[in-house]
């Protein structure tokens, strides 16, 4: 029940704080800007490692790379590698299982 109550202020919280910003932005904005602001508010969150910051360097290069791919598929495609390039930095840093 604590933990429950606890994730519903958080959330009633954020809304609050989601309107009262809102308003804030200049309508010039539109709304295209809060994807990218929530996409860096979890961005900051997830470099806590040297590797995590490499990976983020390596896919917002590799954005910037692939932005002449047609129907915008720059994006995605620079995602799909770079998760695989963390998938391959992280296996490697594991030790083995079988061993």
């Amino acid at each position: 029940m604590g933990a429950g109550l606890l994730v519903w202020l958080a959330a009633q919280a954020g809304t609050a704080l989601g309107v009262w910003l809102g308003a804030e932005l200049p309508a010039a904005w539109s709304l295209e800007v809060s994807g990218t602001l929530v996409f860096l508010a979890l961005l900051v969150v997830c470099l806590k490692t040297p590797a995590a910051r490499v990976v983020a360097l390596l896919a917002g290069s590799l954005t910037l790379a692939f932005a002449w791919l047609p129907w915008r598929l720059g994006l995605p495609v620079a995602c799909v590698l770079s998760i695989g390039v963390g998938l391959l930095v992280r296996r490697g840093r594991q030790p083995c299982q079988e061993c």
